[in-house]
């Protein structure tokens, strides 16, 4: 191999692993830049979807007490949008298949 081929050569190699790292590194970007950006839409859509529920508004006031079903608002993985811990100012349990609708959220 000459002395300009070889030049060539490590010159195509140096610019391949340039190229992998930037690609590398912008599949980790994007991935660390996304994924809670998703994740904060999905739970902030199921929580409007919450709010939007009878049971969590006398007349056009919030009920934080009122009581939704569970199986309606699955967020992801057997987490729910609602609460399961009593409100302030609440009483009495929570069934099993339901949540509370807790602290009006916050647009």
């Amino acid at each position: 191999m000459t002395k300009k081929s070889q030049a060539t050569f490590e010159y195509v190699i140096l610019l391949a692993g340039a190229i992998l790292v930037v690609v590398l590194g912008v599949v980790v970007f994007r991935s660390y830049l996304f994924t809670p950006a998703s994740q904060s839409v999905v739970s902030t859509n199921c929580f409007l979807m919450v709010s939007k529920n009878p049971q969590c508004h006398t007349g056009s006031k919030w009920n934080p007490c009122g009581q939704v079903n569970r199986a309606q608002y699955p967020l992801s993985n057997g987490v729910q949008c609602g609460s399961t811990q009593t409100p302030p100012g609440c009483s009495g349990s929570l069934p099993e298949d339901k949540l509370w609708c807790g602290a009006e959220y916050e647009k």
